[in-house]
């Protein structure tokens, strides 16, 4: 079921153009009142003067902008999502045989230069 957007979302005040972005990227308020209440990572922007807000979800990044008014209510200027894509970490296998070859290939850089030298 499709919920409607509103402008005021618990402590949160979202403008038109916040509202628009949410609706157009499919972001959920209540995605965009987490990343703001529990970010992972908060910045000043000081082109906008207001702090920006990150949050990890699995495969997708939500970046909330938002600024305190006159009466210290925030309010979401806009929102975005970028999709992040994490590298498997290399076994300790593949790290090992990695070591190996650069250390066969420097040795064998260090002979050849000495075979050159006699």
């Amino acid at each position: 079921m499709l919920v409607p957007y509103s402008r005021q979302y618990k402590e949160l005040i979202f403008t038109n153009h916040a509202l628009d972005r949410c609706r157009q990227r499919k972001i959920d308020q209540g995605e965009a009142w987490a990343t703001w209440r529990r970010a992972d990572k908060r910045y000043y922007a000081t082109t906008k003067q207001a702090w920006v807000f990150q949050r990890n979800y699995r495969h997708r990044q939500i970046e909330v902008v938002a600024k305190q008014n006159e009466q210290k209510q925030w309010v979401v200027i806009s929102v975005w999502s970028n999709y992040v894509t994490y590298r498997k970490p290399k076994s300790l296998l593949s790290r090992f045989f990695r070591y190996i070859r650069r250390r066969i290939k420097k040795r064998v850089a260090a002979l050849i230069r000495q075979a050159k030298q006699a």
